[in-house]
């Protein structure tokens, strides 16, 4: 396993919704913290939004303030060239994750996490919440996610 300092290392991925959403967002740009197992996301409405929104996590988690270097790791994907362009601007390494190996990338792995638990309660509660608004049901999964975050290997 890899031990870091919190953003010492961080996992991007872009991931489309799976339907129409509240917003007309298409696609969330989501950021992992294998450090502090900590995570977030913003919602974009076009690919080509994706540097706008790795500037908003950079700000979110600070990481151009941190006394030591920062790296994203991401794959290799078109959008990824503006995200990669965000981090050299704020002074961020990168890396890039291979393609055709999913489970290397922490951001894969948890998005589908997320997702599956957000499918899930969105069939638990059919009728209550309509699937529109699986948006806010993956962003309120990540916000509880933030509050557990640790491992036994952090003690």
């Amino acid at each position: 396993s890899l031990r870091s300092r919190p953003g010492e290392h961080v996992w991007l991925d872009l991931k489309p919704y799976p339907g129409p959403v509240v917003g007309d967002h298409r696609y969330c740009l989501a950021i992992f913290d294998k450090g502090t197992m900590r995570c977030n996301k913003v919602d974009l409405v076009f690919k080509n939004q994706a540097g706008d929104g790795m500037d908003r996590l950079i700000a979110a988690w600070g990481l151009h303030k941190f006394p030591y270097q920062c790296t994203a790791h991401f794959d290799g994907c078109g959008a990824m060239t503006l995200i990669e362009q965000s981090c050299w601007q704020h002074g961020l390494n990168t890396s890039y994750v291979p393609v055709d190996d999913q489970s290397l990338n922490y951001a894969e792995v948890m998005l589908r996490r997320t997702f599956d638990a957000a499918c899930a309660t969105l069939v638990d509660l059919r009728g209550v919440i309509p699937a529109r608004y699986i948006r806010e049901v993956v962003s309120t999964i990540m916000r509880q996610n933030n509050y557990s975050a640790t491992t036994t290997e952090r003690d």
